[in-house]
């Protein structure tokens, strides 16, 4: 198995963790899932990667304010970083 494929594999399984589970969503944030699928946004070249990556964030953001917040706030930091790094 390619990388690449490996990768979308892993993504395809935060996913699908993530659907209608409230119980996983709240694991997968709190073990670094949530930084995890954003660096893989960042990093990931391939549309079905980062069709996997999003569908799972929206899946961890679905009726769950703390995983939005989480996402808007790592987001920001991330960008924030990016902004001062190229200053």
């Amino acid at each position: 198995m390619s990388p690449t494929r490996a990768c979308n594999s892993r993504l395809a399984a935060l996913h699908n963790l993530a659907y209608i589970n409230d119980a996983n969503k709240i694991k997968i944030a709190a073990l670094g899932g949530i930084e995890a699928l954003l660096k893989a946004m960042g990093t990931h070249t391939d549309s079905v990667g980062l069709l996997q990556a999003c569908r799972a964030l929206l899946d961890l953001a679905y009726i769950n304010d703390a995983n939005k917040i989480k996402i808007a706030v790592v987001t920001a930091s991330r960008t924030k970083i990016q902004v001062l790094s190229n200053s």
